[in-house]
């Protein structure tokens, strides 16, 4: 992942809350459950979501810069991937591959858009922000990726998603301590999307 979308302000408030969390032991929390379908069809409304997140995305991402249009072509790559594996796999690892589509894809949105908002600060109007409390979803977050890897199935992507999850983490905090309220929006909303990724993805 790009270190320089954004200037690095220290992470204090996640080193908080992460430590926060790790004082507390929540309970874990279980993988997602996805509703059941009949084998051979994976959901349409997720893979519907991860059609319209790519086209979104793309053209978004088309708009962008060389460096920050690469790193959103990855992700459609990847979302792609298991779009079309979802075509053409049977059963529960086709409803997975068609939820890790959309929320891939989602991601690789999230990412563009915080990318062209950085690119585009000045013509963003001047309004005051929505009270939210960032840290306490920022340490929600942690939380989930963490679970979400504790419950992940075998795949080649885990290390990279995972790393990639922390990574817009770090990146929506540091947009947090900057009162950059859009960029955290965006960046948050990417590792969020990502966690839910993790949690089902296709095995290998």
């Amino acid at each position: 992942m790009p270190k320089n979308l954004l200037p690095d302000h220290g992470g204090k408030a996640l080193k908080k809350a992460t430590r926060s969390a790790a004082l507390e032991k929540p309970p874990t929390t279980p993988a997602k459950k996805r509703p059941k379908k009949h084998a051979g069809t994976p959901p349409e409304n997720d893979l519907e979501r991860a059609y319209c997140h790519l086209g979104r995305a793309a053209a978004v991402a088309a708009e962008l810069q060389a460096a920050p249009r690469e790193f959103v072509s990855r992700f459609l790559e990847y979302g792609a991937e298991f779009y079309l594996e979802a075509l053409s796999e049977k059963g529960r690892n086709a409803e997975h591959a068609a939820f890790a589509a959309a929320e891939v894809l989602r991601t690789a949105e999230h990412i563009a858009l915080a990318s062209l908002y950085g690119q585009n600060r000045s013509s963003v109007p001047a309004l005051p922000a929505p009270k939210t409390d960032h840290v306490k979803r920022l340490q929600q977050t942690s939380r989930r990726i963490d679970d979400a890897v504790r419950h992940a199935r075998s795949s080649p992507h885990l290390a990279q998603f995972t790393a990639a999850a922390r990574e817009l983490l770090r990146q929506a905090e540091q947009s947090t301590e900057s009162h950059e309220t859009q960029l955290a929006h965006e960046f948050l909303h990417a590792a969020e999307a990502l966690t839910e990724a993790l949690s089902q993805l296709p095995e290998e």
